[in-house]
């Protein structure tokens, strides 16, 4: 398993070490995303809104904010949707100074993540597997919880360039399909009667938050302080 990071800061590439304890943690079995979707459908893609709400936060490291995150997927669109509900992969952590800036792009705070994990093979199967995917008519919901770690500036020469405290608007660009496209595609037209599989990336809402300053470690995963884990 291989996870990386993608910045011109050297301090953010030491991201990659907290998603990937954080994925060995949660034992996922998923795969990376085929991002090959330029030439598909662009009305088709606009159906599900994501939303997402923060359940708990606390500071893994003096430098490293722990987010519980609940993800709302919404079936906005007309049309039934096929969403995989054991959606996991999230390739982008967006930070912006507020929602304005977020819709802007304005980012303060824009690491790519390189996740490559597997996906059940049951999911090629005749008719939508019900313990694996969700069928959203218009208007239901699906959700989920996931976990997030950000960067924070605590003040030492290392996190200089890391977020600070303060008021924040946090969007996440998260997978939904974990297999290559044509699979995608092939059950996209045998699952035609069922609704149409959601297998594009999704951008989330702007979701304004507060970072608090640091006021001392919580139980990361079993480790008190993943920092002594990971190394300095």
């Amino acid at each position: 398993m291989h996870v990386g990071l993608e910045s011109n800061s050297t301090g953010h590439k030491r991201l990659c070490l907290i998603v990937t304890c954080f994925i060995v943690a949660c034992s996922a079995v998923f795969a990376q995303t085929g991002n090959d979707k330029q030439d598909d459908n662009r009305e088709s893609q606009t159906g599900i809104v994501l939303e997402t709400k923060i359940l708990s936060q606390g500071y893994c490291r003096s430098d490293n904010l722990h987010l519980h995150l609940l993800l709302k997927y919404t079936n906005v669109g007309s049309q039934t949707r096929i969403l995989y509900k054991h959606t996991f992969g999230i390739f982008r952590y967006m930070v912006s100074s507020d929602s304005a800036a977020a819709l802007k792009e304005k980012y303060q705070y824009n690491p790519s993540i390189q996740i490559n994990v597997s996906m059940p093979a049951e999911v090629d199967s005749a008719v939508p597997n019900n313990s694996l995917f969700a069928i959203l008519k218009p208007n239901e919901s699906h959700t989920l919880e996931v976990d997030v770690h950000l960067l924070i500036d605590d003040g030492k020469e290392r996190s200089r360039n890391y977020l600070r405290p303060g008021k924040h608007a946090l969007q996440l660009l998260v997978g939904t399909w974990y297999r290559d496209a044509a699979l995608a595609r092939t059950l996209t037209a045998r699952w035609r009667q069922y609704g149409n599989l959601q297998w594009w990336d999704i951008k989330s809402e702007p979701m304004e938050f507060t970072i608090e300053p640091f006021k001392g470690v919580i139980d990361c995963y079993g480790e008190s302080e993943i920092g002594l884990a990971l190394g300095n």
